[in-house]
């Protein structure tokens, strides 16, 4: 129940990092149980996954 909108690769020094811009359902989908469950799945393959609510990403950039 979500799309991939856009995606952005790149290396930075030594280490990969991709952004992902993800559409979902809120209704279907709970935001803090996805952030919940993408870090199990960070902590099981040993990688970070940073979860940002568009929200805040505007806010940021704002600044």
């Amino acid at each position: 129940d979500a799309n991939i909108v856009e995606v952005t690769q790149s290396v930075l020094q030594d280490m990969f990092a991709m952004v992902m811009l993800i559409e979902f359902n809120e209704e279907k989908i709970d935001f803090e149980k996805l952030r919940t469950d993408l870090d199990a799945v960070g902590e099981a393959t040993a990688t970070k996954i940073h979860v940002m609510h568009e929200d805040i990403f505007n806010s940021m950039h704002r600044i």
